[in-house]
């Protein structure tokens, strides 16, 4: 049977993952702006790198490729923030309800609380995973987009 202090240490590796979920989010918030900035700064700048970077083939294809490591970043990071589902251990209302007539046992409802409590990191650590996974992708993006706006840019320049 359980004890409050273990169902306590099952809950603190549920709040652990509930606060990774929010340094994920953090995170995609940052590519974003990060994101934005570029995107904005290559729509500026796109009436005079453009003429200049149709000159050169290569520098076509790489401001081409640019433009589409940002918007796959972008689309990987929607994906990545879209997934807001919160597992939630413990419906209070159903526990209540679930008592019956008499009330369980202390270690009958820790057991339960327990059991609820790693069914919900299961799920919540596989959609964390999965952000992370997305945000990694992202980030691969945002940089392919970045050194292929570097490299146009230093073709241009020089």
């Amino acid at each position: 049977m359980a004890t409050p202090t273990q169902y306590q240490c099952f809950k603190d590796i549920y709040d652990r993952e509930a606060k990774r979920c929010e340094l994920l989010i953090d995170r995609g918030k940052l590519y974003l702006s990060v994101i934005t900035i570029y995107v904005g700064l290559l729509g500026i700048a796109s009436k005079e790198i453009i003429p200049k970077a149709s000159a050169s083939s290569l520098a076509t294809i790489l401001y081409v490729a640019s433009l589409v490591g940002f918007v796959m970043a972008l689309l990987l990071l929607i994906c990545s923030t879209g997934i807001y589902t919160h597992f939630y251990p413990t419906d209070p209302i159903k526990v209540i309800r679930g008592f019956g007539a008499e009330p369980p046992t202390d270690e009958d409802f820790f057991d339960k609380r327990i059991a609820e409590i790693a069914s919900a990191f299961e799920r919540f650590h596989q959609v964390n995973d999965q952000r992370a996974q997305l945000l990694k992708y992202a980030s691969w993006f945002m940089v392919l987009g970045v050194a292929s706006q570097a490299y146009v840019l230093s073709l241009i320049i020089l």
